[in-house]
């Protein structure tokens, strides 16, 4: 067996080679896996894009959205919900501890990045939701710990991605904020939240809180409100009661 010497212009031709193959069958092994757990768990594949100059719908119909990372590795019931989302509007999501505030808004997120890359969306209405046509982009702050190494507390975290938020936010981009300012005073997480809404009232956004005073705060306008009963169903209106010691219990 005769072995030829490489040169090294061509051994690294042929590792970039193999490196390429690889990422091949790698984007192919977690297409068949996307694509198989699709027809098990019955997902829609996403409306077809067409030009992103057209105006988005002005509302956004979506049946039956489930969290579909939690599948059979919780003992939590997944409850799919229906909701109605009005691009550039501001909906507060008012509920109760452990009602599903934080997972509805991820599910949410990941059905709009799911559909804008062109992949199955975890919800029933296959050709009507369009979401991906609807946002250009998604932002999505949940809460975070804190960074200690960079100096950084998690209210200073927090600050830090909402400023980046603030930043890039457009009209056409779906903003999830999840009980924002929990690391201070409730008297300045009132006037920090206030100043948020204000300035996120031409994206589409999606406000969760215990705050109950900034419902009733004369400086928010056009508010739209929605909450999770007993049940994890999504509700109309808002839910003033936490009830954290239920949870504690």
């Amino acid at each position: 067996i005769t072995i030829q010497r490489l040169e090294t212009s061509d051994a690294t031709r042929l590792s970039e080679t193999f490196t390429l193959v690889e990422s091949f069958l790698r984007i192919e092994q977690c297409l068949y896996t996307h694509s198989k757990t699709c027809l098990a768990k019955g997902w829609s594949l996403g409306a077809e894009h067409g030009d992103c100059a057209v105006p988005p719908p002005t509302q956004v119909q979506i049946s039956s959205l489930v969290p579909y990372w939690m599948g059979n590795a919780t003992k939590c019931e997944t409850v799919a919900c229906d909701v109605t989302v009005t691009p550039q509007t501001t909906t507060f999501i008012v509920a109760p501890n452990a009602s599903g505030k934080s997972t509805f808004l991820r599910s949410l997120a990941a059905a709009v990045i799911l559909d804008k890359s062109g992949l199955c969306v975890p919800y029933a209405n296959p050709g009507s939701a369009r979401l991906g046509q609807v946002w250009d982009l998604v932002l999505l702050r949940m809460p975070a710990s804190d960074d200690p190494v960079s100096g950084l507390s998690a209210f200073a975290f927090e600050a830090r991605d909402l400023a980046d938020i603030l930043t890039r936010a457009t009209s056409r981009s779906l903003v999830l904020l999840d009980e924002i300012s929990r690391g201070t005073s409730v008297r300045d997480a009132i006037a920090i939240n206030i100043e948020l809404v204000r300035e996120l009232r031409k994206s589409t956004l999606y406000f969760s809180t215990h705050l109950h005073e900034l419902l009733e705060e004369e400086r928010v306008e056009n508010i739209g409100m929605m909450s999770f009963g007993d049940d994890h169903a999504l509700l109309p209106g808002a839910l003033r009661p936490s009830l954290p010691l239920r949870v504690c219990e």
